[in-house]
């Protein structure tokens, strides 16, 4: 299968993600300066669902509970307090979902993550164990694994 036959299944795929057109070309500022002729009216729809899903971005705000995310990632608050990064919302959007880190109780109680499509990563197969040792998590499937 070629690339373009690649992003091609993908954006059909992904045509029911809904994409935050305002909230996605704020955050991939990059986006917003790409010009072409034929650049589609929503043009942060299309670019996830062409390029950005692959690139690992998110399509839209994940909700991020700030307060409660410093306190279940206690390195996040420090790199925040070190200056290494402004503030945990950036660290999840940048980092955080890729490193499977939950950007909110509900999310983390409902076993909900955003994909982690990072180019070059194959999927991992997470055990159980390793599912119910996540900060909030409970396990409640029936099989020994989840494919992520």
């Amino acid at each position: 299968m070629s690339m373009a036959d690649l992003r091609r299944l993908l954006g059909f795929v992904l045509a029911s993600t809904v994409v935050d057109e305002g909230w996605y070309l704020s955050q991939y500022p990059d986006v917003g300066d790409e010009t072409s002729p034929d650049r589609p009216e929503k043009y942060a729809d299309y670019h996830f669902r062409m390029h950005g899903y692959l690139e690992g971005r998110l399509p839209a705000d994940p909700q991020l509970d700030e307060a409660w995310y410093l306190q279940q990632y206690p390195d996040v608050a420090h790199a925040i307090d070190m200056g290494e990064i402004p503030d945990a919302l950036t660290h999840f959007v940048r980092s955080g979902y890729k490193e499977d880190r939950w950007p909110n109780p509900e999310s983390a109680m409902a076993g909900f993550m955003q994909p982690v499509p990072v180019q070059g990563q194959r999927a991992r197969t997470l055990s159980r164990a390793r599912l119910a040792s996540r900060p909030g998590a409970t396990t409640t499937a029936s099989n020994n694994s989840v494919f992520e």
